[in-house]
């Protein structure tokens, strides 16, 4: 009880001395987004402004996430707070789910001559419920797979794999909702299984590790900046030009270190066969570097920066034989 006590008077004197001390800034670090401007045209408290201006902001922030946790809340801005340090991102009911159906299945119609999947990635919760407890989950995978039973094509389950290798090794992220390199290995493994080619055993790889200060998405939305921090690693086989931007690992958006954020890019390895179309969002950064070794060609298009003709990309590129579509459960909506 003390302690709860002396929580709620820090936190009204922190904030009581940040209203004294405004000041202007454009940008924070911490939450890798622009700052509303100081104005006083609008009630002081609810101006955004001001909430975004206050001395010691991201600290205040912080604080006050701390302060739920300590009595009793699990959740903050959809973000849940597991154990052992996981932040995990909500699961939700898709909106339109047949519109999504519909314009795949369509697509499959259209060219039904080429090896066709969909390769859907979970959420972190979906994978490993057993880190957060007191919160309502949606049950993703029930809707993973009723969407699979609808596809007319292909489709590549990795639930089950993701499962059974995360007491191995992080399949994700503790302060991100993306995939780890380990975690992507293992859905690089399945997708081979499926597809009938040899994946490559993991000590095939070199795994490096290049940066161990990574704070993801989830941190940054939950406003718990000061977590232990995440380390990427990459899983190096053989020289690839691209698929790595090691500038990004000097920004707010690290992940970014995966692909970057071009609409198109394609790479090429001379020492194989075939062409494959990747279509993706984010997710699926982390795993085109596995899928390199493989193919002649692998173009890879994003769907939230491409804003031509998917058939139309096909029709130029008569090579591409086979094609599969990664999406991120959370992310299905931005796609549609």
């Amino acid at each position: 009880m003390k302690k709860f006590v002396l929580s709620i008077c820090f936190m009204v004197l922190f904030f009581c001395f940040g209203l004294l001390c405004l000041r202007e800034e454009s940008f924070s670090n911490d939450e890798n987004r622009l700052l509303v401007k100081r104005s006083f045209g609008q009630t002081l408290l609810l101006e955004s402004s001001f909430q975004d201006q206050f001395l010691y902001r991201s600290c205040f922030l912080e604080y006050s996430t701390k302060f739920k946790k300590l009595v009793g809340v699990r959740e903050n801005n959809q973000v849940y707070f597991g154990r052992d340090g996981y932040l995990f991102e909500q699961t939700h009911a898709l909106k339109d789910k047949d519109k999504l159906v519909s314009s795949l299945n369509g697509f499959y119609k259209k060219h039904n001559d080429l090896n066709m999947s969909l390769l859907l990635i979970p959420s972190h919760i979906t994978v490993r419920p057993d880190l957060v407890s007191g919160v309502p989950v949606f049950d993703e995978y029930q809707e993973m797979k009723s969407l699979y039973r609808q596809i007319q094509f292909n489709v590549i389950d990795v639930v089950d794999v993701l499962k059974e290798h995360s007491m191995e090794y992080d399949m994700y992220y503790h302060l991100d909702s993306h995939l780890s390199s380990y975690g992507a290995y293992y859905v690089y493994q399945k997708y081979a299984e499926l597809n009938d080619f040899d994946f490559l055993p993991m000590d095939r790889f070199h795994v490096e590790v290049v940066t161990d200060s990574f704070v993801g998405d989830l941190a940054r939305r939950s406003y718990l900046f000061s977590l232990k921090k995440d380390r990427i690693v990459r899983f190096v086989h053989q020289d690839v030009d691209h698929l790595y931007f090691d500038e990004a690992l000097k920004s707010n958006d690290m992940y970014g270190y995966f692909l970057g954020d071009d609409a198109v890019v394609t790479f090429v390895n001379d020492d194989q066969k075939n062409e494959i179309l990747v279509v993706k969002d984010d997710d699926a950064n982390v795993l085109i570097p596995f899928l390199v070794n493989h193919y002649s060609k692998v173009h890879v298009i994003d769907v939230n920066r491409y804003t031509d003709s998917i058939s139309d990309y096909l029709e130029s590129h008569k090579e591409i034989k086979e094609v599969v579509f990664i999406y991120g459960m959370n992310g299905l909506e931005k796609v549609l």
